[in-house]
């Protein structure tokens, strides 16, 4: 069911669900700490390595900007 939450959470934010933003979406998710923006980068590049820095720090941004995390 989480994969269903990210999403909706996602579309009711106005947010695509691309796969590199879904990606980093589910890493907060199961991650209790408070994450590097490097450290989520790195994470998110293990599941997909086509992710690039400039695209997850983008990603970031947005989910911010959208009140789904905070900085």
């Amino acid at each position: 069911m989480e994969a269903e939450a990210i999403k909706r959470s996602l579309q009711d934010s106005g947010l695509r669900c691309t796969p590199q933003r879904y990606a980093v979406m589910a890493f907060l998710m199961g991650h209790a700490g408070h994450p590097t923006a490097a450290e989520i980068f790195d994470a998110v590049n293990r599941v997909d390595p086509r992710s690039s820095r400039a695209t997850t720090y983008n990603n970031l941004r947005d989910l911010v900007e959208a009140g789904l995390v905070r900085e």
